[in-house]
């Protein structure tokens, strides 16, 4: 009896140990389509991630990443998309240098170059204090959504103009920001 109770703890602790260092959930998006999944999105979002101009696509647990290939006039488009989307706690346009490729961070090949990327995740699931502390993040029903786009694209970011409800923040030289990203 003891040493049943004893080979249990150990299993126990032992599968406490390993299982949060294998908990994610990962995959593609082919084509870039999401399916019946995520059906908490606010409106508009779906039909934003998935336009035309997407060539690649993937989530890792609750975050979602699209990429996208276009001209500064999609580019423009897109932005005024982003920004009528309600529900989103704040738009975000994310200024980085260099290029972009459309990769997840399993893949072990280089994907299509790209211009510009999205990332979605609900407000809340990047709250790192509580990933520190054991807890799980608080996650409300607002998302967060960014847009990062590259200068050495196809796109001429100083021709567009962007709306005043989106803040725009520049990526520093050298810092790595964002799945896929090469500065």
């Amino acid at each position: 009896m003891m040493k049943s109770l004893w080979l249990s703890l150990f299993v126990t602790g032992s599968l406490c140990l390993w299982v949060p260092n294998t908990a994610a959930l990962g995959g593609d998006y082919p084509d870039c389509k999401v399916g019946a999944e995520p059906t908490r999105w606010p409106e508009g979002l779906r039909e934003l991630a998935t336009c035309s101009e997407c060539v690649y696509g993937f989530f890792v647990n609750a975050e979602d990443v699209f990429f996208y290939a276009g001209d500064t006039n999609a580019f423009r488009d897109f932005l005024a998309q982003y920004a009528a989307i309600k529900q989103i706690s704040s738009h975000k346009l994310v200024l980085h240098s260099g290029t972009c490729q459309a990769k997840s961070p399993w893949s072990q090949v280089d994907r299509k170059p790209c211009d510009w990327q999205l990332q979605i995740y609900p407000k809340g699931w990047r709250d790192v204090a509580a990933r520190a502390d054991g807890r799980l993040p608080e996650i409300g029903p607002e998302y967060v959504v960014e847009v990062h786009i590259w200068r050495k694209g196809k796109v001429s970011v100083n021709e567009v103009d962007v709306p005043r409800s989106i803040e725009v923040l520049q990526v520093e030289e050298g810092v790595p920001a964002g799945n896929g990203a090469s500065n």
